[in-house]
């Protein structure tokens, strides 16, 4: 959307919806796949690790001629990590999260640009995942600011 004052305002939405299903029963070594306490067999009917449901993500900013500012935000669902099938468990399950970030540009010279970009602008805490070694968090809030030049 573009406004008389020469300033747009894009935007942009995504959404994914993902449904996994193992088809046939099978034995294996592998620890993502297969779960030890069930001697490595995986079910017809399970559905793959590591892949969330849902996921999504949105982006909203202004820009005017030499700046530009933007707030985004990414969702993803809770997902397994190990195949199966069920209510998922919470030792071997992510979290669920959904994250803001922000980011803004000034442009000084036809050769030059500041730049500013928040992630996690909330700093929310989430586990991403228990593997390979224990509980792991996602990223915590964090800054980068620098200064682009072309030539």
């Amino acid at each position: 959307v573009k406004t008389n004052f020469g300033v747009t305002f894009p935007a942009r939405a995504t959404y994914t919806y993902t449904a996994t299903e193992i088809l046939e029963d099978f034995t294996t070594k592998d620890p993502l796949l297969g779960d030890r306490r069930l001697s490595g067999r995986v079910t017809a009917g399970s559905e793959l690790p590591y892949i969330p449901k849902h996921q999504a993500s949105a982006m909203l900013g202004a820009e005017g001629k030499r700046w530009g500012v933007a707030l985004s935000m990414t969702h993803v669902s809770r997902m397994r990590e190990v195949a199966g099938a069920g209510a998922l468990e919470d030792a071997r399950a992510s979290d669920s999260y959904t994250l803001f970030d922000v980011s803004g540009n000034v442009k000084l010279a036809k050769w030059a640009q500041l730049y500013l970009n928040v992630r996690n602008l909330t700093d929310r805490a989430y586990l991403v995942s228990h593997r390979p070694f224990g509980a792991r968090p996602g990223a915590p809030r964090s800054m980068m600011a620098g200064l682009k030049v072309e030539f």
